[in-house]
C-alpha cells in the first residue's frame, strides 16, 4: 500500500529532513505556467480524495488550457505506487499520441 511505503521512507528520514520537508510543504508560494507546448502536456489526476484542493486541480488546469487531462480510475496520493499499470498505460498511449516514441 501507498501509505505504508510513504509512512517507511518519513521512518528513515532524519529529523532535520523531515523538518525541511514539513517546512518547503507548508511555505506559501506559487510557480507560473510553464512554456510548454500544450499540446504535449498531460495531467494526470487520481480519482477520489486526495491530499490536493480542487482548487489546485483547476489551478493547475487553467495553466495548461491546452493540456490533455487524464482522470485515473486508482485513488489516492500516490497512484503511480497503488496502480503503477494504470499509470505506465496512461503515459505510454499518451507519449505514443504525441509521436515521442514508437508504436
Amino acid at each position: 500500500r501507498a501509505i505504508d511505503f510513504v509512512a517507511q521512507q518519513v521512518c528513515d528520514l532524519s529529523g532535520d529532513d523531515l523538518a525541511s520537508r514539513l517546512s518547503l510543504n507548508s511555505t506559501a508560494s506559487s510557480v507560473g505556467a510553464l512554456p510548454l507546448d500544450q499540446g504535449k502536456v498531460m495531467v494526470m489526476e487520481s480519482n477520489g480524495e486526495t491530499m490536493v484542493p480542487d482548487m489546485l486541480r483547476r489551478q493547475l488546469r487553467g495553466l495548461y488550457p491546452g493540456a490533455r487531462v487524464a482522470q485515473l480510475k486508482a485513488t489516492g496520493d500516490f497512484p503511480y505506487l497503488s496502480k503503477p499499470d494504470e499509470v505506465t498505460l496512461f503515459i505510454e498511449v499518451h507519449m505514443r499520441g504525441i509521436g515521442a516514441c514508437p508504436v
